[in-house]
C-alpha cells in the first residue's frame, strides 16, 4: 500500500496494513539534508528535499509544506527574524492597535514571496512524487495568526479588554488563511493542516468564545475547496478537547502532555 493510500483510507475509515505515520520533522529535515534551518524555511526546494529525504528514510507516510507559523505574517507587514538554525519569528509585530488593523487588508499568495515558497513546494511534491506521499499544506489558525500580528501578550490582554478589535483581528486572519489554503489546494495539496496553538494558552472558555467559531469556518472553506482537514494545537488541551470541532477535522493532533 502506498503512503498516500494508507492515509486517505485511514480518513477515509477503509482497510489499512498499518498505522499511518505522520510525525512532524520541520528542524530535523533540514538536519537530514545538512542545511541550515533559516534556509530550509525560504527555499522550496530545500523543503521538498528535507520531506521527501526523511519520509523515505524514516517511514513517512506524508511530506508538508509546514516549516514555520509566520509566513502569512511577513505577508501582513510583520518584520521576521531567521536565525541562522532555529525557528523564524517576528521581532516587530506589524498590528499593534486599530489604526494598524484599518490599514491591513489580505494578500494574495502570488503577492508574497514566503506563501508563493508554499505553493511551489507542494507543485515540487506533485512533480518529484506524483501521488506516493500524502502532500500536506500549512494555514496558521486565526487565533495563532491574531497573536503573531499583534503580539502573544497583547492578544490575550485584548480578549479580555477590547473584543471588538480581537473580532476584526480574526475576521482578517480568516480571509487570510482562506487565500491561502485555496492556493495550495490548487497546487495540489490533500491536506490542509491548521495550527492553532495559541488556543491552548487561551484557555476553554476564549477557546469557545473566540478560537472554536474561526476553527470551524476555516476547516469547512477547506472542506469547501476539495482538501482534508488537519487541527493541530500545540500544549495541554483537555480543559476543552470535547471543544475540538471534530465534525470538521479528519485529522487532530494531540501534543504529548495529552494522555
Amino acid at each position: 500500500m502506498k503512503p498516500s493510500e494508507r492515509v486517505l483510507n485511514r480518513i477515509k475509515n477503509e482497510p489499512i496494513d498499518k498505522i499511518p505515520n505522520l510525525n512532524i520533522i520541520m528542524m530535523f529535515a533540514a538536519r537530514e539534508i545538512g542545511v541550515p534551518y533559516s534556509k530550509y524555511c525560504q527555499n522550496h526546494r530545500l523543503l521538498v528535499e528535507g520531506n521527501i529525504a526523511c519520509a523515505e528514510k524514516y517511514g513517512l507516510d506524508c511530506v508538508t509544506t509546514m516549516s514555520d507559523p509566520v509566513k502569512e505574517t511577513s505577508a501582513l507587514g510583520g518584520k521576521v527574524i531567521f536565525p541562522e538554525d532555529d525557528v523564524p519569528y517576528v521581532e516587530d509585530f506589524p498590528i499593534k492597535n486599530s489604526q494598524d488593523l484599518l490599514k491591513a487588508h489580505p494578500v494574495n499568495p502570488c503577492d508574497s514571496p514566503r506563501m508563493t515558497e508554499s505553493v511551489r513546494a507542494i507543485e515540487l511534491y506533485r512533480k518529484k512524487c506524483k501521488d506516493e506521499f500524502a502532500i500536506i499544506g500549512w494555514v496558521e489558525g486565526c487565533m495563532a495568526e491574531a497573536a503573531d500580528l499583534h503580539g502573544v501578550n497583547n492578544f490575550l490582554v485584548d480578549l479580555l479588554d477590547d473584543t471588538e478589535f480581537v473580532t476584526a483581528l480574526l475576521d482578517l486572519c480568516l480571509e487570510q488563511a482562506i487565500l491561502f489554503a485555496r492556493d495550495q489546494i490548487k497546487a495540489g495539496a490533500d491536506i490542509i493542516g491548521v495550527g492553532d496553538a495559541i488556543a491552548s494558552v487561551a484557555g476553554p472558555v476564549m477557546y469557545k468564545e473566540f478560537a472554536l467559531p474561526y476553527e470551524i469556518k476555516l476547516l469547512k472553506a477547506i472542506r469547501d475547496m476539495g482538501a482534508k482537514t488537519k487541527l493541530h494545537i500545540c500544549g495541554n488541551i483537555l480543559p476543552f478537547v470535547e471543544l475540538i470541532p471534530s465534525d470538521y477535522c479528519n485529522i487532530i493532533d494531540v501534543d504529548w502532555m495529552v494522555p
